[in-house]
């Protein structure tokens, strides 16, 4: 018999006085925090176990009491242990030698005088718990704690690993868990892992502690040849393991693809199961892809049932939303605790009505799910039929298929893709992942699809070809997978390589296109076949600038190519950040070159619900992008200035025009775009265009935005504004420059140019009138001047244009000029710094560069009005050189909040000048 001792109860209030946080972020968004309460204890093993004479065992066992070593005897002549199947499983187990030590260790422990130790000489350690130590309640949910400490771990790794058993002692499919691999050198941490209740037929919990030496990859080209190197003195102790009784929480919707299209509206379903009786409050909150919460609910739940609910949030519009449902415990008295109990998180796609004609531009708009759970690839027809889209590339295997289980699985997958080919969808099959039993044959050793196939044919036959008996007279399309390295590219002999796959797979089905992986940062060949295709990796790092330049090489000749857009980790960077580079890349990439563009597997599977998934946020986005994209081509661009972008496309749909700026700087655009414009946000949400006066007004930021109903001929009309030179030297001379302007009307166009921009600049003819035919382009020669006072940067040239073509028309049409001198750079700042008697004083610094090849004199100045100007000689400034110069103005007190202060430099010789601006809002706070 074994009783709790003193130490046991305090290393209980310990642990009852402790914060766990489980790791449930998917998207980064939210994490699942429980505060275990003492009433939640189901079992502590802290390894203090006395015997009847009240003295510890672990001074004379070896093993704690229902705890066995893995891979060992377990001297228990019981048949009715042995007959237990995890039992005969860990009893069997290999690689796990007798030689390591496991059991009882008073070297380290987190409390008392003793815990269980797993030290390595080579191989594999580990203890398992009885079957029977820890009866469970079906449908509840359990999380298992442990204080854990490592020391000389390098290569190995440290797990804890549970699941639920069922009444004949068998492992429950599906509910395994385990900890991330634990390395806590010479530090006591917390470890928990967390099973979740969704099982009926659990009575058991099942539990393994290991530490676990690195095993040979797959992916080397050595295979079973590699040599691994092991750890031979890794030690790890683990004690104070506490199994808790939590709250089973669900949080989703009335779909398992959490995907809802309008005009049904989003049904939050709730259900918290708590076998305690105890009161709890509920509280479910609805935030957007910025974090901004939208709407909350609460409710007070506690007779000891399941409660199950169903609430309709009320949400701005279409978009992504974040569902954090979070559980506490009141107290008699009515008393709200501080933390939560249990925190689930989910999340929604809401997604604006399809449009009722499909486009076969849908078709290159392509869902990847490669390696993706039976699950989760059972609901590909339900996402496409609800995103619109209408490609998919499926894995033709699992990671755990093997020769014994392939003819179910495809037969499943044969049936998978009658499902959505009688939807009329496009599916591509991928041979990524490998199985593990495949890439390990002797002779084949990889986990490249590509290098497998280069292999003897005999040796991965049984693999492949029932796969393409089956399917190859459904699907054409065959993808080699992800890129694994760059080293396609270097091989000479890839497209004889390529040839040969095609004919190794056309032995195998009817005319099978296989399409390599390729990255974009790598040169095209122009030695392959024409019919293979190129499935091209974009890199995060290749931003929607960049990707333009990258695609110009895969216009000509044209080769059969789709994009494969690899977007930042949600963990990572805020999801505005990786929204604006998806739906930018997208754009750009249908623009330059109409190619196909793919996304992979942007949802994750959810946690409490196994069979649902939980939308990423760039999925609604790819979906309702695609459908503004399809059957529109690029017309033209125009050029705002600055990182601000303004694409043109038209087609069967309508006009429309793509707005975004890189910077994000919020501004307003003025711009009249046709008579009845609408703008729509990436997720669908369709407003007009507010107008003042003769123009509209958009506001325009990273996200991108598009503008339909757009005057298309206007907008050629804008782009066709041309200037020959842009850059104006800051110098007090008149500049010469010709302006151009085509006629994109179909009839001829009759009017006045008048030029009313910059403010004060003296432009030379002010005006001018014209007619121009249907094509026709008009060349004027222009002098401009501007003001001394004139502050360099960017400006924009503006003239009014009155015309009639078809109608009459009274816009602006606008050119951004940068006035600024290419020989000198000047940046500046302003400082407010404390002066004499509590006076605040004023400090202008400039930061002056030499960027020419003759050294340069100049005078730097500064001028606050009310106050006596500076000036300062800045003599034979060398190329490459630069000087920083102070302008100090004493006790500005309130004035420097309403009055900029001008500082520049001009030549000493020379009309040139180049003027800022410092004003209040620019300042930062300084010392004397």
């Amino acid at each position: 018999m074994y009783f709790v001792s003193r130490q046991a109860r305090w290393t209980l209030w310990l642990l009852c006085a402790a914060t766990v946080v489980l790791c449930l972020a998917p998207y980064a968004l939210a994490r699942e925090q429980v505060l275990v309460n003492p009433k939640r204890l189901e079992q502590l093993f802290d390894f203090e176990e006395r015997n009847e004479q009240g003295v510890k065992i672990g001074a004379s066992y070896a093993m704690p009491k229902y705890w066995y070593a893995i891979g060992r005897d377990p001297m228990n002549p019981n048949a009715t242990f042995r007959n237990q199947p995890v039992h005969a499983e860990l009893i069997a187990r290999r690689g796990y030698p007798s030689f390591n030590k496991v059991g009882f260790d008073d070297t380290h422990r987190s409390s008392g005088d003793y815990a269980l130790h797993l030290a390595l000489d080579g191989g594999n350690a580990g203890a398992y718990l009885q079957v029977g130590a820890l009866p469970v309640l079906p449908r509840s949910d359990y999380m298992i704690t442990a204080r854990v400490r490592t020391e000389d771990v390098t290569r190995a790794a440290g797990r804890i690993r549970a699941y639920f058993l069922d009444k004949k002692g068998n492992r429950i499919p599906g509910s395994e868990r385990s900890t991330e691999p634990l390395d806590a050198e010479g530090n006591w941490v917390w470890a928990s892992v967390k099973l979740i209740g969704i099982y009926p037929d659990a009575a058991w919990i099942g539990l393994e502690i290991e530490l676990l030496q690195p095993e040979p990859s797959p992916e080397n080209p050595l295979g079973n040849q590699q040599i691994v190197l092991e750890d031979l003195d890794a030690q790890m102790w683990i004690d104070d393991i506490g199994v808790w009784l939590l709250p089973h929480v669900e949080i989703g919707t009335q779909y398992d693809t959490n995907l809802i299209v309008a005009p049904e509206e989003p049904v939050i379903e709730a259900n918290v199961r708590d076998l305690t009786g105890q009161m709890l409050r509920v509280e479910i909150g609805v935030f957007d892809h910025d974090r901004r919460r939208v709407d909350r609910g609460t409710w007070l739940l506690g007779d000891g049932t399941s409660d199950r609910w169903s609430w309709q949030p009320e949400l701005p519009g279409y978009g992504w939303y974040l569902l954090e449902m979070s559980v506490f415990e009141v107290d008699q008295g009515g008393g709200i605790g501080r933390n939560p109990l249990a925190r689930s998180v989910s999340a929604l796609g809401y997604l604006p009505p399809r449009r009722p004609r499909i486009s076969s531009d849908l078709d290159r708009f392509t869902l990847v799910a490669e390696g993706v759970t039976t699950h989760e690839r059972d609901l590909i027809p339900e996402i496409l039929d609800q995103t619109g889209l209408r490609s998919v590339i499926l894995s033709v295997w699992q990671p755990g298929t093997t020769l014994e289980s392939l003819n179910r699985e495809q037969h499943e997958l044969e049936a998978l893709l009658r499902r959505i080919m009688a939807r009329n969808r496009l599916v591509g099959l991928s041979f990524s992942p490998l199985p593990s039993a495949l890439a390990l044959v002797p002779g084949v050793e990889t986990n490249s699809p590509m290098a497998m196939l280069l292999t003897d044919a005999n040796l991965w036959d049984p693999y492949v070809a029932p796969v393409m008996l089956r399917h190859g007279q459904r699907i054409r399309d065959w993808h080699l997978g992800l890129l694994e390295s760059d080293e396609p590219f270097f091989v000479d002999r890839l497209a004889g390589m390529a040839r040969e796959i095609e004919l190794k797979l056309g032995k195998l089905s009817p005319s099978p296109r296989i399409h390599l992986p390729w990255r974009l940062d790598q040169q095209r060949r122009d030695d392959m076949p024409s019919d293979v295709g190129y499935a091209i990796d974009v890199p995060e790092s290749i931003n929607a600038g960049t990707l333009e330049r990258y695609l110009e090489a895969w216009r000509s000749p044209p080769l059969e190519h789709s994009l494969h857009l690899l977007e930042p980790d949600a963990e990572l960077y805020p999801h505005r950040q990786r929204l604006s580079s998806l739906v930018r890349r997208m754009v750009v990439g249908w623009i330059v070159s109409e190619s196909g563009v793919s996304l992979p597997k942007p949802w994750t599977a959810g946690f409490e619900r196994r069979d649902s998934l939980l939308p990423d946020p760039l999925l609604p986005a790819f979906a309702n992008v695609a459908q503004q994209l399809a059957e529109r081509r690029y017309v033209t661009r125009l050029n705002l200035g600055g990182q601000r972008h303004a694409k043109v496309l038209d087609g069967d749909p309508g006009s429309l025009m793509v707005l975004w700026d890189v910077e994000d700087r919020r501004d307003t655009l003025a711009m009249y775009l046709g008579p009845n414009p609408t703008v729509t946000d990436i997720w669908g949400n369709t407003t007009s265009v507010e107008r003042v006066g003769r123009q509209h007004l958009l506001t325009l930021g990273e996200l991108p935005i598009f503008v339909q109903g757009i005057d298309v001929d206007l907008a050629r009309l804008r782009a066709s504004f041309t200037i020959d030179d842009d850059f104006i030297p800051s110098r007090q001379i008149v500049h010469r420059r010709e302006i151009s302007l085509t006629n994109p009307f179909p009839v001829t166009m009759q009017g006045r140019l008048r030029f009313i921009g910059p403010p004060e600049w003296r432009i030379q003819p002010r005006q001018h009138d014209f007619i121009l035919d249907s094509g026709a382009t008009m060349r004027l020669p222009i002098g401009m001047s501007f003001p001394i006072q004139e502050v360099s940067g960017l400006k924009q040239l503006t003239a009014r244009a009155t015309f009639a073509a078809g109608r009459n028309y009274d816009i602006d049409l606008t050119l951004p000029l940068e006035l600024g001198l290419k020989e000198i750079q000047l940046s500046s700042s302003l400082s407010l710094v404390a002066g004499e008697e509590g006076a605040i004083d004023a400090v202008a610094i400039m930061v002056v560069t030499n960027l020419s090849e003759f050294p340069q004199s100049l005078y730097g100045f500064a001028s606050m009005r009310g106050r006596q100007s500076k000036e300062r000689i800045i003599a034979s400034l060398n190329p490459g050189q630069s000087v920083i110069e102070r302008f100090r103005f004493n006790d500005v007190g309130g004035d420097i909040q309403s009055t900029p202060i001008r500082v520049g430099i001009r030549e000493a010789r020379g009309p040139s000048m180049l003027t800022r601006l410092l004003r209040f809002d620019d300042a930062h706070s300084g010392s004397r």
